[in-house]
């Protein structure tokens, strides 16, 4: 399967299971309390870990956002920018020629896909 920015969509799902883990563990502890009286501790761990749990997914979303529009505040540039400019036109990270890419602000060169 492929498709652009599966790190993010992962990131989203991961968010997207917490949620749903908490409002799940909520409905149990409404349940327990409201069938038996008595507030159940072991019940409460687990709505916070859910949170704590929320709030890393959330930042660690926010990070990849950030990243990938840095990413695409790039400069995209053509096989005959590069030869134009006089730089390698191999790319730094799985060392093929390029044809389109983007170039970092080190003059460095790599396939975005």
């Amino acid at each position: 399967m492929e498709f652009e920015n599966k790190d993010t969509f992962f990131k989203v799902l991961a968010l997207l299971t917490s949620v749903i883990t908490l409002w799940l563990e909520g409905a149990i502890l409404y349940l327990v309390i409201s069938r038996t009286k008595f507030l159940p501790f072991f019940v409460i761990g687990g709505i916070l870990n859910s949170v704590f749990e929320i709030i890393t997914n959330i930042k660690l979303l926010y990070v990849a956002i950030v990243k990938l529009k840095r990413l695409d505040n790039l400069l995209e540039v053509t096989r005959e920018e590069i030869d134009e400019e006089e730089l390698d036109h191999t790319c730094v990270i799985c060392q093929h020629d390029i044809e389109f890419g983007k170039m970092l602000e080190c003059k460095h060169v790599f396939h975005l896909k």
